[in-house]
């Protein structure tokens, strides 16, 4: 998986967790919200990684936009703000 694929798990992990039906135990949710942190964690960690390539790049092109990364990183803040509300919620 790469970056933007962690984010977009991480946001599905957190849908289902969020609108959780009688199905899915409370331990499950829990287990859904711990899963969206993971991945997006992973997603952060890609973002840093690629923030340093693009610094690189400046100095040595090597093919990474700077819209790439700021796409990450818009893609992370947003996991974090849906994360941080739903833990407000609870």
């Amino acid at each position: 998986m790469n970056g933007h694929e962690h984010y977009r798990q991480a946001e599905r992990l957190l849908a289902k967790a969020r609108y959780w039906d009688d199905d899915v135990t409370e331990c499950e949710n829990r287990e859904l919200r711990a899963l969206a942190a993971i991945h997006a964690t992973l997603a952060l960690a890609a973002a840093t990684a690629l923030g340093a390539l693009t610094r690189q790049a400046i100095e040595r092109p090597i093919g990474v936009s700077d819209t790439e990364t700021q796409d990450a990183l818009n893609d992370w803040h947003a996991t974090i703000t849906i994360a941080a509300e739903s833990e407000a919620t609870e």
